[in-house]
């Protein structure tokens, strides 16, 4: 409970104070205790189990498994490997989103509704994501842009090496290795071309029902390809949730990001740009819905990109708390719509279904060692 009246307490703190520096450190150190300190969450035991007998599970990513054996060589235990990693992976996480946006605790806090207390579970998947996001925002803030380009592909590709799902990553990115995209990237004239991209897309898809893929997902990744799809079932009987989970968060994204593009006249340089390589990326994510055919909790890789979603709409002036701005109705749409999405998947992923409230939503609040 104590955990709980802090986390909203500190919610409405970081909608209030936007750019607070103190408001910032409170919501690291309040994240780190929940996600680094967290204990009993449905997946803690696999990763304890994994920590102590990888042998037992089968292939796991090389980068991973040697952090694993670094951490057991300094003769820690899974707990104390969990909140150095955490801290860590949460540190890359807030530098990213200060990169990308001035109302750092904004984001914070609508990423604090989703996906965070789904992050405190799937630890594995936000550190992959923690630095391939890390390279992205480089690449946007890009100074020097081919040289930012290779640094954000080799952190996709590190955090690849953490989670395969990040290697998906590498789609929002391998377009500008082409000079003319890059020269469009730079003018503000975002590739790639989406309708050419999308008939990739359709094949995918056709050889993922074919069941093609999940051969050559079982030759690449082994048994853990259809160990993930086995898992997924379990927790719903049909693949179909996570089809419309997916489809709702593109569609709320999109009007959120149509709606934020239709006034960029308030935008600067910068920003427009950003939110248009946003808008782009999130038709590109539809990819995912054909590798959802094999392994369901691809949904993840999707569910992470909200970050960037929360950046763009972080970009409309402060309309409910700061009264020098004009408010327009486009604004509180926007407003609305992202908080509304928000909630809506912390719904979906964490609440909807009882084992996932028992098992992701609850621990996150009454299971840590600090606290308890």
């Amino acid at each position: 409970m104590k955990l709980l009246t802090i986390y909203v307490s500190l919610l409405f703190l970081s909608f209030i104070f936007k750019r607070s520096k103190i408001v910032m450190v409170l919501d690291f150190i309040l994240m780190w205790i929940m996600m680094g300190w967290n204990y009993g969450s449905a997946d803690y035991n696999v990763y304890v189990n994994r920590y102590i007998h990888p042998e037992l599970y089968g292939t796991l990513e090389p980068f991973y498994s040697f952090l694993q054996n670094i951490s057991k060589g300094l003769g820690w235990q899974y707990p104390t490997f969990l909140i150095a990693m955490s801290g860590f992976a949460l540190l890359l996480r807030f530098v990213t989103i200060s990169l990308l946006t001035d109302n750092v605790n904004e984001v914070i806090g609508l990423w604090m509704i989703f996906p965070f207390i789904a992050d405190i579970n799937q630890v594995r998947e936000f550190y992959a994501t923690s630095i391939s996001f890390l390279g992205i925002a480089i690449f946007l803030k890009s100074g020097k842009t081919k040289r930012n380009l290779i640094i954000a592909t080799a952190l996709c590709f590190i955090a690849g090496l953490i989670h395969v799902s990040a290697f998906l990553y590498l789609i929002l990115l391998v377009p500008y290795f082409k000079r003319e995209k890059l020269e469009q990237f730079v003018n503000n004239d975002i590739a790639p071309n989406i309708k050419s991209y999308l008939m990739v897309v359709g094949i995918i898809y056709i050889l993922a029902l074919s069941g093609v893929l999940s051969v050559v997902g079982n030759i690449l990744i082994g048994t853990k390809w259809s160990q993930t799809a086995e898992a997924a079932s379990m927790a719903y009987t049909s693949k179909t949730f996570y089809f419309f989970e997916m489809i709702l968060f593109f569609v709320l994204s999109e009007y959120i990001l149509k709606n934020i593009l239709n006034n960029h006249n308030n935008l600067s340089l910068r920003q427009d740009r950003l939110v248009k390589w946003i808008y782009k990326s999130n038709v590109l994510l539809l990819s995912v819905l054909a590798f959802a055919v094999i392994t369901p909790d691809i949904y993840r890789v999707q569910q992470e990109f909200a970050i960037f979603i929360y950046c763009a709409s972080s970009y409309y002036p402060s309309i409910i708390f700061n009264k020098r701005y004009f408010v327009t109705l486009n604004g509180v749409v926007v407003k609305l719509t992202v908080i509304y999405l928000a909630i809506v998947f912390l719904w979906l992923m964490c609440l909807a279904v009882p084992s996932l409230r028992d098992g992701v939503f609850i621990p996150a609040f009454y299971n840590n060692l600090l606290i308890n």
